[in-house]
């Protein structure tokens, strides 16, 4: 059988400039610095047949999302061969959903993307819209979705435009279990259909439950290949030996193996060394020497022009200023010159609690929006340290960031009054499975998880993108969250009766909600309930965090 896909010495680099500056003397090979190369992926290999399914595990950084988009041609691998026979189709969270168009022209956008003729996509859009249960927000644009929306956008078109090869990136880790379920019937479905899927997440049991055979990924090379349960096994060995280190340790370890990710390469060291091969061409002669010629070259030709320039002149008797050529820079005279002055930002200290009422607030590093941010989820507690014009400078995790004013109402939680309410009031919001046991679920709020696996059957276990353990129990619409300290802090609560009664009563009494009326936090004298409508759940947790 002629395998499905072929990854042959596959390596995929990327150069780290400290300047924009250093781009362009890379260029014309002027700048004896030694360019730095980041291997994201280095020297990897292996087949895939028709009809197999390969989960791919990796920690964070490890190159994983980078051979998801080798595997979909999203990008191009620097050098060795892929070969894929098929069309590929990438899911991930957003992937390929443009944020300023509506559910809907995504729908049509992608389809077309992928060669849909218009009655084809006309013949499966119900079908999309109904798989992707979005609702009427089916109509807005994709911008103002949640994570877990975006996601059951992208996974219902991808899913049937009917791809030969489906690749899976953490598609998976967001959206509520019902959806979840719907996903796994699919992938199960093309699995008889005997089509090929690679299924990217940190869930080793969503892994478990999915793959034929695993690739683990570690610091952009192939740590191992092979039967599923083997390499789920090693893997979870080195990742109880990864948390068994101090936080100093496995900071150093990190830094250690990324530093080993990254080659010093200067431009002339390009011509001898075989850790590039991309960059030799049929020849055996190195790119960059052709690179060196090349610039040479345009310098060459520069002079030659103002040589000619010069001749033009002694032959017309007119100045090179009174030319009036573009290439010549205006007489230091013609410049204006204006007085330098400094942007003064005026701040004013504050230091007063505030609480996140966006669905997802992005906190920068720094006050330019472009800066790398953080996601901050509703009703979450933050110190507001100084205002600005438009920002807010916040403590968050014991970090400085600065948000936008209108993502954070100030307040502080634990001056609002506590409602005198237990669960029961809103029996007729919980799902059936779970209200009519409901004692029994939040007897184990607080529990550690070892103790929690041996009291409860019939449980699927998971880790989500910022690596906190999940316990599902099958069948009870319920979910366990566990902290750092592997202990019960939070309860999620599924499908919960979005036609109830009980809704409107729930945020009538709720002392906080997001600015788009999606969620809601309800604080009573033992829990915080936050409603959500958008994900049809209901969180349960403490209320001092």
């Amino acid at each position: 059988m002629k395998p499905k896909v072929i990854f042959s010495h596959v390596s995929k680099t990327y150069k780290l400039y400290k300047k924009n500056s250093d781009k362009l003397l890379d260029l014309f090979s002027i700048s004896k610095k030694r360019t730095k190369t980041f291997y994201a992926l280095h020297d990897i290999s292996f087949e895939v047949y028709e009809g197999e399914t390969i989960g791919i595990i990796g920690t964070n950084g490890s190159g994983k999302s980078t051979l998801s988009n080798l595997l979909s041609g999203a990008v191009p691998h620097s050098s060795g061969t892929v070969e894929i026979n098929g069309e590929p189709s990438l899911i991930a969270i957003a992937a390929g959903l443009d944020k300023n168009l509506s559910g809907m022209d995504n729908i049509e956008q992608k389809c077309l993307m992928h060669g849909l003729k218009s009655n084809e996509i006309k013949h499966i859009k119900d079908d999309i819209i109904e798989f992707a249960d979005l609702g009427d927000f089916i109509y807005q644009p994709v911008k103002n979705y949640s994570s877990g929306m975006k996601s059951r956008l992208g996974f219902a078109i991808s899913v049937h435009t009917n791809p030969d090869i489906l690749i899976i990136d953490e598609a998976l880790s967001v959206g509520d279990q019902t959806f979840y379920q719907k996903c796994i019937d699919r992938i199960d479905q093309f699995k008889k259909e005997g089509k090929t899927i690679f299924f990217v997440s940190h869930s080793i049991s969503q892994v478990k439950s999915i793959s034929d055979r695993v690739i683990w990924i570690h610091f952009g090379k192939v740590k191992e290949i092979g039967e599923t349960a083997l390499v789920l096994k090693n893997y979870k060995e080195y990742i109880n030996w990864f948390n068994s280190m101090s936080e100093a340790e496995q900071k150093k370890f990190r830094a250690e193996m990324m530093q080993k990710q990254t080659m010093n390469v200067a431009p002339a060291d390009l011509s001898t060394t075989d850790e590039v091969p991309s960059r030799l061409n049929k020849t055996g002669k190195n790119n960059d020497k052709n690179r060196h010629n090349i610039g040479f070259t345009i310098l060459i030709a520069i002079l030659v022009l103002f040589t000619a320039l010069s001749g033009a002149v002694l032959f017309s008797g007119q100045s090179l200023a009174n030319m009036k050529l573009p290439l010549l820079a205006p007489k230091q005279s013609e410049i204006k010159e204006e007085d330098p002055k400094e942007e003064v930002v005026e701040t004013i200290a504050m230091n007063t609690p505030g609480v996140i009422v966006e669905e997802q607030a992005a906190a920068y590093t720094s006050m330019t929006k472009s800066s790398a941010f953080v996601d901050i989820p509703f009703s979450t507690s933050v110190i507001i340290e100084e205002e600005y014009e438009e920002m807010y400078k916040i403590k968050y995790n014991n970090n400085s960031m600065y948000i936008e004013k209108t993502t954070v109402q100030l307040v502080d939680k634990a001056s609002l009054t506590k409602e005198d309410s237990t669960i029961e009031q809103f029996e007729s919001l919980l799902p059936e499975p779970f209200f009519q046991s409901y004692n029994f679920f939040i007897a184990f709020y607080q529990t550690d998880y070892d103790t929690l696996k041996e009291k409860i059957n019939g449980y699927t276990e998971e880790m989500n993108e910022d690596r906190q353990k999940i316990l599902h129990l099958d069948g009870y619409e319920i979910s366990y969250l566990f902290n750092e300290d592997d202990i019960t802090n939070e309860i999620l609560i599924h499908n919960i009766n979005t036609q109830s009664g009980s809704i409107e009563e729930f945020k009538n009494m709720s002392q906080i909600s997001s600015n788009n009326h999606n969620q809601y936090l309800l604080i009573t004298n033992q829990f915080e309930y936050i409603l959500n409508l958008t994900e049809n759940t209901l969180l349960i947790r403490s209320d001092d965090q």
